[in-house]
């Protein structure tokens, strides 16, 4: 029976921080690629998460503490290029965005 609870504790344990650790592999591998001091009409991005990555597809979230949290969906254009083409903010300290997205980085 402990056993069995052990397993189970493990496997909760994995499904609660496997997400973070991938999105913190992508940061480590592609994390360079998109680093920006500003975003549109926001300044003071305090780091990125790359959420996401494919050969021509990225997501990637530009954290700026205590303002606001940005989703940023890039593609590859012609030239080899990342070219944003949506974003979104999903947090801002105004109150006037208030999303969710897993894994949660505030």
């Amino acid at each position: 029976m402990k056993k069995k609870v052990k397993i189970l504790i493990v496997c909760i344990l994995m499904i609660i921080f496997l997400p973070y650790l991938n999105v913190e592999l992508l940061t480590f591998r592609y994390g360079k690629d998109f680093e920006l001091k500003e975003y549109n009409m926001v300044t003071g991005i305090s780091y990125c998460k790359v959420m996401k990555y494919r050969k021509n597809y990225a997501e990637v979230l530009y954290v700026c503490k205590g303002e606001a949290t940005i989703l940023v969906k890039y593609e590859r254009d012609d030239s080899g290029e990342w070219v944003d083409n949506y974003w979104e903010c999903i947090w801002s300290a105004s109150g006037s965005a208030d999303e969710f997205i897993w894994p949660y980085y505030r």
